[in-house]
């Protein structure tokens, strides 16, 4: 049977199916639920949990971190305000990495994201002391790592009021 659906679409249906009502619409029930199950599967996604974490964090001011984050001015580009928006400009997340702002005094958008390591995250938090030396500007983790000291050995060093050549001696 040629048939209209109530949405105006229109399908070929076997009469058996009209006739056990088995067939209620021309397809177009099935692509609501198949839509509604693709939007569920994306916001629970750990992507989805991403960009919605970075939100809550630079404009809930009930949020625990906000003051680290929207309270001290950080926010989230217009653009990645859409899901849609901040998915196509990041893709998927690699396996083990994290949300990596490159300049911690700015806010969240396409030309200051990327993914990094927990790693590499660690050594660009703000709290973070960095040294420059020679023209290098590290972190003290860098440094111990390149020296091939103890990071409580450079630790020490520098709560201690040294010089920067003093922490950073062989």
């Amino acid at each position: 049977w040629h048939c209209q659906c109530t949405c105006g679409g229109e399908a070929e249906i076997i009469g058996g199916m009209l006739r056990s009502g088995r067939t209620k619409s021309c397809g177009c029930i099935k692509a609501e639920r198949d839509k509604m199950r693709t939007a569920n599967a994306r916001t629970t996604s750990p992507l989805y949990r991403i960009w919605k974490a970075m939100k809550v964090r630079c404009e809930n001011p009930n949020s625990k971190d906000f003051p680290r984050y929207g309270g001290r001015g950080i926010k989230v580009c217009e653009r990645w305000q859409s899901f849609e928006n901040f998915l196509a400009d990041m893709g998927d997340r690699p396996a083990g990495m994290q949300l990596e702002r490159s300049d911690n005094e700015k806010g969240y958008s396409p030309t200051n994201c990327c993914w990094a390591t927990p790693r590499q995250q660690n050594r660009n938090k703000s709290t973070n002391v960095i040294l420059e030396y020679r023209g290098q500007r590290l972190c003290l983790a860098a440094w111990a790592e390149k020296l091939g000291k103890p990071r409580t050995t450079i630790l020490n060093r520098y709560h201690r009021g040294k010089s920067i050549s003093e922490i950073l001696k062989k």
